[in-house]
């Protein structure tokens, strides 16, 4: 699934990094790294208002997480909306957001909708290990696999 999100709608929305912060944007990509991390297939595309010049920035983007600033002329919600209207396959893309105009054209294009409270929730819970990865693959170690794991560092054949 890929989420197309409205970056400042969500930093509003997340307990720990705050729209005043000079560093908000960077915390956010940092927390949907690890978000994207725990799970399969999810890619981000996150937009802000007011980067300079605008457009990818290179340097905080990955594979997993596309991070767009919003030239002076243009905001966020009209880079999201017109997003919405060159996506290929809408259903296959949820739009985080809170604002009207932007929720209305992703209905209107038949995408998923999330409202940036709820996606925080979801994200917020990252930290956590039992959340963290989905698939159940972080349960504890019996003492054998213990064991057999030691003789496999050490050198030593486990007994």
């Amino acid at each position: 699934m890929h989420y197309l999100i409205d970056g400042h709608n969500l930093i509003a929305k997340l307990a720990g990094i705050h729209l005043g912060d000079p560093n908000d944007e960077a915390e956010l990509v940092l927390l949907l790294r690890r978000w994207t991390a725990g799970g399969k297939n999810r890619k981000v595309t996150v937009v802000f208002d007011g980067g300079l010049p605008g457009g990818e920035n290179q340097i905080l983007s990955t594979s997993s997480v596309k991070v767009v600033f919003a030239s002076a002329d243009r905001t966020a919600d009209d880079l999201l909306i017109t997003r919405i209207h060159r996506l290929g396959n809408p259903a296959e893309y949820t739009v985080v957001t809170d604002d009207r105009k932007v929720v209305t054209e992703g209905r209107w294009m038949k995408a998923s909708l999330m409202s940036s409270n709820k996606f925080a929730q979801s994200i917020e819970s990252v930290g956590k290990q039992d959340e963290f990865v989905e698939d159940g693959s972080n349960q504890e170690l019996s003492e054998t696999e213990i064991v057999e794991w030691l003789g496999l560092f050490s050198g030593d054949s486990p007994e």
